[in-house]
């Protein structure tokens, strides 16, 4: 199981549909059993809601505040690996939880995705194992020969979890190469990673 060491690893930004996951692969199971993938309907794993998360702790799914801005998902499945959710799911253990309330980061900025962030409560525990995070701050020393996965169901909407691995990419770089594809690359904050 891979640690994750940013958000950008696992939380992409739809940027007039540019940004998926692409060429990606299969995730085998139990690569990320901490994903979690949101849902909605009136029965609350009706459908999938088109976003994705991961667990951070046992009641709460760290996500994208552009995905619950405007939607109040009413569950979140844990453990997420295939589609259609009424089904084995690939044979992996997966729980659907219910969703209490979501949390978006107050500064968020939904022209330029700064500070994207959003936890979602659950109304119950998961017995799933939240994702080990990185909060020693090692995203600092990266250079462009670092590898990091990014991962998610990606488009046109693949009926199994997605990986793909990318190369760090600075962020001078990444300004200078690909500002052309609006505003959101030209200004990269301190924060954030290309």
């Amino acid at each position: 199981m891979k640690k994750v060491i940013g958000l950008c690893l696992l939380l992409s930004c739809q940027v007039s549909n540019i940004l998926a996951i692409n060429n990606g692969v299969d995730v085998p199971i139990n690569e990320y059993p901490w994903f979690a993938k949101a849902l909605l309907g009136s029965n609350p794993n009706e459908y999938w809601g088109g976003c994705g998360g991961m667990l951070v702790a046992p009641d709460w799914v760290l996500t994208a505040a552009h995905c619950t801005i405007d939607i109040d998902f009413t569950a979140w499945q844990i453990g997420a690996l295939s589609n259609p959710i009424r089904g084995h799911n690939g044979g992996q253990y997966n729980e659907i939880l219910t969703a209490e309330y979501q949390l978006e980061h107050p500064d968020y900025n939904k022209n330029n995705y700064d500070n994207d962030f959003a936890l979602v409560k659950l109304t119950q525990e998961s017995t799933i194992t939240p994702v080990e995070m990185d909060l020693s701050g090692v995203v600092n020393s990266y250079t462009e020969s670092k590898k990091l996965w990014s991962i998610g169901f990606g488009k046109p909407y693949p009926d199994w979890l997605q990986h793909v691995e990318l190369s760090f990419v600075p962020k001078q770089t990444c300004m200078d190469k690909y500002s052309d594809l609006g505003s959101l690359f030209s200004n990269i904050a301190d924060h954030q990673m290309c």
